[in-house]
């Protein structure tokens, strides 16, 4: 069974409000140097430095609060190497605008990401 329709109303006949939404208001995948391979709500990113980038959104978040993750993978082939992403030590790492995470295979090694993927949940401005 297939449905289709092209708008979805209320029983007034206006837009449906969707309260129980918890859809990912950014997300964003980006290769080794930065470039985003496609992204929501993703203006740019910037290459900080090895393993260490910046993500500015298209449209702010209501706070600085809210949720990341991020996924790495590690670009050195040297075997099977974990590769994990946390906010950026000793900066500010997190506004309503972006967001800065860094990609580690090591507590003390920060590692350019041949591959990283984020997420974030929270509300829009």
């Amino acid at each position: 069974m297939t449905l289709k329709v092209d708008e979805i109303q209320n029983t007034s006949g206006d837009a449906v409000t969707l309260t129980k939404q918890n859809a990912a208001k950014v997300w964003n995948s980006i290769d080794g140097d930065s470039t985003v391979n496609d992204s929501l709500n993703t203006s740019s990113t910037t290459d900080n430095g090895s393993g260490d980038n910046t993500y500015t959104l298209s449209n702010a978040m209501s706070n600085a609060t809210f949720a990341v993750s991020g996924l790495s993978k590690s670009d050195d082939n040297a075997g099977t190497r974990a590769a994990f992403m946390q906010f950026k030590a000793n900066a500010t790492s997190i506004s309503t605008t972006y967001y800065r995470l860094t990609s580690q295979y090591d507590n003390t090694n920060l590692r350019e990401a041949e591959y990283a993927s984020t997420i974030a949940h929270g509300d829009l401005a």
